[in-house]
């Protein structure tokens, strides 16, 4: 086996003229700016569903207050049925003797 010299690879660091910036910056800059974007949008989301929640409990509440009255227009309606079909009973029992 020989040992052989690894091919030769320009330099590390090459050189930068005036006024140019180094790339790993302008990536880190780009990442930093990509990453307040998607901030961004994520809080503008999470604001969204925050009012939709809100909206949505508001209107659950309203939905309970109503269902309350139903309740008690339920419950009345039922003891009608009962009084009125005790009455039909009554009636049907009295032809019958």
């Amino acid at each position: 086996m020989s040992a052989t010299n690894p091919p030769e690879r320009g330099p590390v660091n090459p050189p930068r003229h005036q006024g140019q910036r180094c790339a790993c910056r302008f990536s880190y800059e780009q990442s930093e700016q990509r990453a307040a974007a998607s901030r961004s949008k994520m809080y503008a989301k999470t604001d969204e569903l925050v009012v939709r929640v809100s909206a949505t409990e508001i209107a659950v509440g309203k939905l309970n207050a109503d269902m309350s009255s139903v309740k008690e227009v339920t419950a009345e309606v039922a003891r009608w049925k009962l009084m009125g079909l005790g009455a039909l009973r009554l009636r049907v029992w009295q032809r019958q003797r």
